[in-house]
């Protein structure tokens, strides 16, 4: 359990309880439905809708990530840190993965820009988006009570010769060594654990996220 949060994460709390977690029809600051309308990425036709920041700081990935929606959810980053670098930014989750290099330039963004990024798993976090996740601020990774949480190895399709294919496996052994020393790195966990953790689909509870070191807090186990 935290023993100190932000006043803004607190709002998230307590308007998150007062909401019908049966529906997920869940609320936020300011008394916005959530997920954000304004802020959530339109994945229909894989067109994504640019816009100012929301005045609440919240980006919803629900949809698959590919590299525009990347960019789009970079975008909105940079300009909430432009906006305001001291104030909490809400990363909400519910995503079964994507792109690999997007997570990454979304991952290193996140790393980079001034105010804290709070993450939060509702639904699922799966593959690149649960490494997402763990690459929250310490002490504001967070998920609902039955949120599902899987590691694996990084994967992409490459097409071409057979030169081609083993210059795109090395690239993917890259990837795949620097993701999991990253995800050392967040979790305190070794990276031969990490690595031989994700050999195969590592599929975690919002408990088991938190033993091992994914996120930092369930919201509401006792619902």
């Amino acid at each position: 359990m935290i023993k100190s949060q932000s006043k803004d994460l607190t709002l998230v709390n307590q308007s998150i309880r007062k909401s019908s977690m049966k529906e997920y029809n869940m609320s936020i600051p300011h008394s916005k439905p959530f997920p954000m309308n304004n802020q959530q990425i339109e994945a229909n036709n894989s067109k994504y809708t640019q816009s100012k920041p929301a005045e609440n700081r919240i980006i919803t990935i629900s949809e698959d990530i590919d590299d525009e929606g990347a960019s789009f959810i970079i975008g909105q980053l940079l300009m909430m840190e432009a906006e305001s670098p001291e104030e909490d930014i809400y990363v909400y989750i519910n995503c079964m993965g994507g792109s690999m290099y997007g997570f990454m330039g979304i991952y290193d963004t996140i790393q980079e820009i001034k105010p804290d990024v709070v993450t939060l798993c509702y639904g699922s976090a799966f593959e690149m988006s649960a490494f997402l996740l763990s690459g929250g601020a310490k002490g504001k990774r967070l998920a609902l009570p039955n949120s599902r949480i899987m590691l694996n190895q990084p994967e992409t399709s490459f097409y071409g010769c057979i030169t081609d294919l083993q210059l795109y496996n090395q690239e993917l052994m890259i990837m795949r060594k620097n993701i999991c020393s990253l995800i050392a790195a967040h979790t305190g966990q070794r990276f031969e654990k990490v690595t031989a953790d994700t050999n195969r689909d590592q599929f975690f509870s919002a408990a088991e996220a938190i033993e091992y070191g994914l996120i930092d807090r369930i919201l509401y186990e006792s619902l």
